[in-house]
């Protein structure tokens, strides 16, 4: 079952999970309680800036946890978390990719995962998500 725990244990693989900012993370964190299709331009991770541009507070909306697309979004949220210096989509796209490659090891849902990258590199004019998703496909493709 996907949850919070599989979210928690694959950072930990990555060396990435320190528990006082996963816990900081989830009280700024806000479950939005509605069908995806309606949430989904609200989904994601909002930083506040200060003047010297300093991550000095943030905003992380998500679905709720259940299944593997949400979980992918979590995946792809937190980095953004982790790193929100990163404007180019790269980090949150190679992560998902390596979940989805080298933590959960099942070939249909990367070959469901690229096609469901290929549909939205063709939906986007997002610049920032054109180079993730390439890069993303890129590191999925490769066996």
């Amino acid at each position: 079952m996907l949850n919070y725990s599989t979210l928690i244990d694959f950072y930990k693989t990555l060396d990435l999970y320190d528990k006082d900012y996963f816990e900081k993370i989830q009280k700024k964190t806000f479950i939005l309680d509605d069908d995806y299709n309606v949430i989904k331009d609200f989904i994601g991770f909002y930083p506040k800036y200060d003047d010297n541009n300093n991550l000095v507070d943030f905003k992380l909306y998500l679905p709720h946890l259940d299944g593997l697309e949400n979980i992918l979004i979590y995946i792809h949220e937190y980095a953004h978390a982790l790193f929100p210096d990163d404007e180019d989509e790269i980090f949150p796209n190679i992560v998902e990719a390596i979940f989805l490659k080298d933590y959960l090891l099942h070939d249909k849902y990367i070959e469901w995962n690229i096609e469901k990258t290929k549909k939205e590199l063709e939906n986007t004019d997002s610049e920032k998500h054109i180079i993730g998703k390439k890069v993303k496909l890129k590191y999925l493709k490769e066996r």
